[in-house]
């Protein structure tokens, strides 16, 4: 068909050598030419694809492409189409979320931002949930980076795992479990990931019996993670002792745990236990838990440098005999309903004591074996709909205490947004973390941007609200007052985008690369009340480069520090060249 419509293109208006368009002449042939070219177009136009059924767009069709502009638009583009269109440019949609027990699913709130309402955004609120007319391209994106040793020293032909935690497509995030790639280190101790459909993956290297496994999670196009793996050189320690009580007698049959591993020792006739452990090279405490009814629990540390030259280290014990008093109470709401599920913490500083409870249906709560003191403090934290509880300075005498406990509802406001670098360009599809102090159980909410970054989240409780990553890079952005039943609108920027800070990292005397170095690069910008911030951070490999990937534009500070040297500290802008020049130590 191209063929035969370009011919008549041609017998239309190609020009003569003379320069001129040649006229077309008033005859049969001539006019029998024009209709036989008309037919073959119309034909060519409307002839159906692969034996599927023409479809002619319609005017509703239309207004929806206006409303849901494709990728390849700018915002403002779209936004001047709909306005000439004379309907409303973006959809307010809000998806279902749960959050129970202060664990948050994998529900999430992902919003364009909102118009005021009008029929076609009342259309579009009615079809949330059916599939999209216009599905966009998945961006594929890498992830690459390094893993290096405790000395900085790169680790190769080890493998490293990529699971998805939450991809962006479509304006719409998934769960884990969606994508999972693995590759192995090179020589270099380089890996990298390619083509990764967009979102914030898991990367983890595999265990083995020279490294621990060291897991970080990760957005999509950062090129300098740096994963630090821990030498796995485990040796077995036997801890001992007695366990008894506070004038000496021996407790048996005390159960003796420690806290990260599944073994268990029974204290003796005489108190007396025996428990073999595993030392590693970590720079930790290990804690070993002492308990038997009747007797408050106790929990004992030992640092792990203190026994790796070792094959025994004596650990004794004393447990205290309960006998504290009660405290109970209730929880209600305003109105006199009782609240069930809210999770009460009863905290004394001073005796260094913490009780819990649950509230019952009937919004009772009970806690026993409390000790008796002058400076508790009580913290309810309701599931959902009420404000937190917090009030200090409980007296607890031996008769024991009733604590009666009115929640306050919440209320509630709404936010849209949108998200930016510092050029003011969209960042889309990034998902950040909203938490608002007095939210009850409900702390902490997904919100991700669509294509553009704009984002809506209804019903959320009013108060001051923070947004963070979960991930490398970590952005932190607080300072957002909502007020109850109003919308607050906010923009949210983000150290993101495509720009590059590299250098070099030396010693100041001998110019010799320093390995093993810590490198944290941060950047803070604020704009109408909202302070946004950012933390990365990388380990120098020893090699000729630093580098830092994925940045926005403006003034950023390095700090670096590194065993036998001094601590450096500098401000830099991105694509500026730096040399870091570490001074040792004195010894």
């Amino acid at each position: 068909m191209a063929g035969d419509r370009g011919s008549c293109e041609s017998s239309w208006g190609r020009k003569p050598s003379g320069g001129a368009a040649r006229p077309i002449r008033n005859s049969s042939l001539t006019r029998a030419v024009l209709l036989l070219c008309v037919g073959v177009v119309v034909v060519w136009l409307f002839w159906p694809v692969s034996g599927e059924q023409a479809i002619i767009p319609t005017a509703a069709d239309a207004a929806q492409q206006v409303i849901n502009p494709t990728d390849t638009e700018t915002a403002e583009q779209s936004e001047g189409k709909n306005a000439d269109a004379g309907v409303k440019s973006l959809k307010s949609v809000t998806y279902p979320f749960s959050v129970a027990n202060s664990e948050v699913t994998d529900d999430t709130v992902i919003m364009p931002a909102p118009e005021d309402s009008g029929g076609a955004q009342a259309a579009n609120i009615a079809s949330a949930g059916t599939d999209r007319d216009i599905e966009d391209d998945p961006v594929l994106l890498p992830i690459s980076g390094w893993v290096l040793d405790q000395d900085g020293e790169p680790v190769a032909d080890i493998g490293v795992t990529a699971s998805s935690r939450r991809l962006a497509q479509d304006g719409n995030t998934s769960g884990p479990g969606g994508v999972t790639d693995e590759v192995l280190t090179d020589a270099e101790g380089y890996f990298g990931f390619g083509d990764l459909p967009d979102g914030e993956y898991l990367l983890q290297t595999e265990s083995t019996d020279l490294y621990d496994s060291a897991t970080s999670t990760v957005r999509t196009g950062v090129s300098s993670v740096v994963l630090r793996v821990t030498a796995e050189r485990g040796k077995p320690v036997t801890i001992y002792g007695v366990v008894m009580e506070e004038d000496g007698q021996p407790i048996a049959g005390a159960r003796v745990a420690p806290t990260d591993e599944s073994k268990i020792a029974t204290t003796d006739s005489t108190g007396k236990y025996s428990l073999e452990i595993t030392v590693d090279q970590k720079p930790r405490t290990r804690s070993m838990r002492f308990t038997k009814a009747g007797y408050r629990a106790e929990t004992l540390g030992v640092r792990q440098s203190d026994l790796r030259d070792l094959s025994k280290w004596r650990l004794d014990a004393q447990l205290q005999v309960k006998d504290g008093v009660s405290v109970d109470g209730t929880v209600m709401g305003v109105d006199g309903a009782p609240v069930a599920g809210a999770r009460i913490q009863f905290y004394s500083h001073p005796l260094g004591r913490s009780h819990q409870a649950t509230s019952k249906q009937d919004g009772s709560f009970f806690m026993d074996n409390v000790d008796i003191g002058d400076d508790y403090r009580l913290w309810v934290r309701p599931k959902a709909d009420f404000q937190d509880y917090v009030d200090e300075g409980f007296q607890v005498g031996r008769r024991g205490l009733f604590v009666p406990v009115v929640l306050e509802p919440l209320d509630d406001s709404s936010l849209r947004g949108r998200m930016v670098n510092a050029f003011r360009n969209p960042v889309s599809r990034y998902t950040l973390w909203m938490w608002n102090s007095g939210a009850g159980a409900n702390r902490n909410l997904a919100v991700t941007g669509d294509s553009g970054g704009n984002f809506l989240v209804d019903k959320v409780p009013a108060g001051e609200v923070s947004f963070g990553s979960r991930g490398d890079p970590q952005f932190t952005l607080a300072g957002i007052q909502l007020e109850p039943g109003k919308m607050t609108t906010a923009i949210l920027v983000l150290d993101w985008g495509h720009e590059e800070m590299a250098g070099q990292l030396v010693n100041s005397d001998s110019g010799e690369p320093v390995a093993g170095a810590e490198v944290r690069l941060f950047w803070i910008d604020e704009e109408q009340g909202v302070t946004s911030r950012s933390r990365r951070q990388t380990v120098a490999d020893g090699g000729d480069d630093l580098i830092f990937t994925e940045l926005g534009p403006g003034l950023h500070t390095i700090i670096v520090t590194a065993p036998g040297y001094h601590s450096f500290r500098r401000e830099a802008v991105p694509r500026e060249g730096i040399v870091i020049e570490l001074q040792e130590a004195a010894s």
